[in-house]
């Protein structure tokens, strides 16, 4: 059964934001946000500029491997990626992967992309975490770049989720599209994940 949650925006900077590093170095998920989290609170960061950025992160009330499986089966993010209107596996060697897709996004043309992932299973702070990375393959689509990462961690039998994204769509984007971000893509990413985990495990 679906649980409520709160949604708290961390951060909302509508002048230029402070372009990120491609490639960024992932950051550990603190304590507060874990206790945070753990409250049944969806923390949400978005920051707008050249490169537009992106931070959610939220409880999962699943193991961390289910989790992990959904995140990685890029062939069906459809299913439950906010907006996601296509996605297709293109190759798969282990730990890493390649995939392409399409996202509609509001008043904007919609955008395509092709990534290349990365999965590696490092250690924040004692706790074991599983990191997917994934950077935008030049001339993969119609956008200028996209990169970021996913950190997933146990906390108390259940998923902590961290999705940080960086984006150039090659053009400004609009406040509603920022509303967007903030209000449905971000936070419906936590919820996607539950709700894909619950269809797959009645």
């Amino acid at each position: 059964m679906r649980t409520a949650t709160s949604i708290v925006v961390a951060a909302v900077l509508c002048g230029t934001a402070t372009t990120a590093a491609a490639n960024e170095i992932p950051t550990p998920i603190t304590s507060s946000q874990f206790t945070t989290v753990a409250g049944g609170e969806v923390i949400v960061e978005a920051e707008r500029g050249e490169l537009n950025r992106g931070v959610v992160i939220g409880l999962v009330r699943a193991p961390q491997a289910d989790v992990v499986a959904i995140v990685a089966d890029t062939e069906n993010h459809e299913l439950w990626f906010p907006d996601t209107v296509e996605s297709t596996e293109v190759e798969n060697n282990g730990d890493t992967d390649l995939s392409t897709g399409v996202t509609a996004v509001p008043l904007l043309r919609d955008r395509t992309w092709t990534l290349r992932g990365h999965h590696t299973r490092p250690r924040y702070n004692g706790i074991q975490c599983d990191l997917l990375e994934y950077e935008y393959v030049e001339g993969g689509g119609n956008m200028d770049d996209l990169f970021g990462y996913w950190l997933i961690c146990p906390y108390e039998g259940n998923t902590v989720v961290k999705y940080v994204i960086n984006a150039d769509l090659g053009v400004w984007l609009p406040n509603a599209v920022v509303t967007w971000a903030q209000r449905r893509m971000l936070p419906g990413i936590i919820e996607g994940i539950q709700t894909r985990w619950q269809t797959l495990h009645p």
